[in-house]
């Protein structure tokens, strides 16, 4: 699959709240290992209330994602991209549910 976000895009962010709802096929901006990741939500897991979430890259062939380094907890999620504005040819609405 061709990635939906490119490296060098610039975004606008909806940062993340506890009232934000995250849905499978979402694309989300987190933190892991020190490191800033934007991914799809592969699927998504509840234990106690507390949401996790495997992550993959469109590119699954060549993705470091939740395969590598396990799900993605709230607390490590930075927003969701709303809005691609960079580069001028790509300009687009960036659609979630």
């Amino acid at each position: 699959m061709k990635p939906s976000i490119n490296d060098g895009d610039w975004l606008i962010i909806q940062k993340f709240s506890n009232k934000m709802k995250i849905n499978k096929e979402d694309i989300i901006i987190f933190y892991k290992q020190d490191e800033i990741f934007i991914k799809r939500v592969a699927s998504i897991s509840s234990k106690a209330g507390i949401s996790q979430y495997f992550v993959m890259g469109d590119n699954k062939v060549d993705s470091l994602d939740s395969r590598n380094f396990g799900t993605v907890n709230n607390d490590e999620i930075i927003g969701k991209p709303v809005f691609r504005y960079w580069p001028i040819n790509a300009i687009k609405k960036i659609w979630f549910k």
